[in-house]
């Protein structure tokens, strides 16, 4: 009963202390006029970088401060004088005696950056901007596979035999070996939202001298195909898999996916 009575002390103690501090943010939003709500810049931060490259781009453009293009990020400060931060800038000096005005945006939704600077006897616009290849109706994008997953690779894992690339001999491998579990290994095929593509997925199982490494191969808008490399082909010998692939979500990337198949007993996948 004691307890019963502490915990209805301590709710009703809670909600009155609520009920105060509605009270009292109703009380401060209604004397804030219209006019008070500006954009504060006192406490802006003394140097920025904007990106201008496509949302799905893998290599980032930055410009920085000064409308200079940034790369080749090393750390998590530009200085130079600790060697850390962009090692590389690319930038135009039109005069000496300039100083820096300002810098926006052509608008949110367009990523031309334009830096303004002045002389005594210079207005100067510098516009730092992406060139994207045209697409017309109908085009397509140039293919681009990309990993998506935090895997390695395994450099000469396997034999290719003569006739093959050598590159059948390393194969990508998931993220942790250790346990061996949720293992997946992930690709993405960049493409036109809805587009269709033939994709090959080849295997060279290097490790196994008998069957047991069966895995599942899932390529978006095929169905799943499972196979151990070892049993069909034998070890050190490549075999491709042909997929009719589909963009099936209208994401822009149709999404690739190799992982063991439960009745494994070996639990790594593998992917040349």
């Amino acid at each position: 009963m004691k307890t019963n009575h502490w915990i209805q002390r301590f709710m009703k103690t809670v909600l009155f202390y609520l009920i105060g501090l509605v009270w009292l943010f109703n009380q401060r939003t209604s004397a804030i006029d219209n006019a008070d709500l500006f954009v504060d810049f006192r406490y802006a931060p003394q140097w920025w970088v904007t990106a201008i490259c496509p949302p799905n781009d893998p290599h980032k453009t930055v410009v920085g401060r000064s409308g200079e293009l940034l790369y080749h990020y090393a750390g998590h400060f530009y200085d130079f004088k600790v060697n850390v931060g962009f090692q590389t800038t690319v930038g135009v000096i039109v005069s000496e005696d300039t100083h820096w005005v300002r810098q926006e945006l052509d608008s949110p939704r367009v990523p031309i950056v334009k830096t303004y600077r002045e002389s005594p006897t210079l207005k100067i616009c510098e516009e730092a901007f992406a060139v994207t290849a045209s697409l017309t109706a109908g085009a397509s994008l140039k293919t681009e596979v990309r990993r998506t997953d935090a895997g390695g690779i395994l450099a000469d894992w396997a034999q290719s035999p003569a006739g093959t690339s050598p590159a059948l001999a390393s194969t990508a491998v998931a993220t942790t070996l250790f346990p061996p579990r949720n293992q997946t290994i992930r690709y993405a095929v960049n493409v036109m939202p809805g587009e269709s593509r033939k994709i090959a997925l080849v295997l060279c199982e290097g490790g196994l001298d008998k069957p047991g490494r069966i895995l599942e191969l899932e390529v978006e808008g095929a169905a799943i195909r499972k196979i151990d490399a070892a049993a069909e082909a034998g070890k050190n010998k490549p075999i491709a898999l042909w997929f009719d692939a589909n963009d099936t979500n209208k994401d822009g990337q149709i999404s690739i996916e190799v992982r063991a198949a439960k009745d494994a007993t070996c639990k790594y996948p593998i992917l040349n």
